[in-house]
């Protein structure tokens, strides 16, 4: 088998993700962000330059990986057209749960690199801790996402 020759970026910068910073994120295969308001405001800028994004998060003990692979897959917003406030503040998390995530989403980001393996599109992978299993939670496109649905 041989891999394409891929480059990648190894510094890391550390800089605000705003609308001005959006920029930054054109030199990149595949993105995620911490933060929901963040995550929300990249996974626009993924539609828009149908960029693959994969979300990755954690909270108590559950773990979840989603991926948006291109137009035809629901976005972020599809998942969560109206996030609790609650979920802008920190949350508690196992940190298996975290790991598990982490995981989860790096296998994501590998499949899409090297084109190979099952990704989690139109579901959520969701891990659970306490009953040490795995769920796929549906997410269909919404025609009517102010994200997606025109595409």
């Amino acid at each position: 088998m041989k891999f394409k020759n891929t480059r990648y970026n190894q510094q890391l910068e550390r800089s605000q993700i705003n609308k001005e910073g959006q920029k930054l994120l054109n030199n990149f295969n595949v993105i995620d962000i911490d933060g929901l308001e963040q995550r929300m405001m990249v996974n626009k800028f993924a539609v828009e330059n149908d960029i693959p994004m994969v979300h990755v998060s954690a909270q108590y003990g559950y773990g979840y990986a989603f991926t948006r692979l291109n137009r035809s897959d629901p976005c972020l917003y599809c998942a969560f057209p109206d996030p609790p406030e609650s979920r802008k503040d920190p949350l508690a998390v196992f940190g298996v749960a975290t790991g598990i995530a982490v995981v989860m989403g790096a296998g994501k980001v590998i499949k899409i690199a090297l084109h190979k393996g099952e990704l989690a599109r139109g579901y959520m992978l969701s891990s659970s801790v306490f009953q040490n299993d795995f769920y796929k939670l549906p997410v269909e496109k919404n025609p009517n996402c102010p994200v997606c649905g025109k595409l």
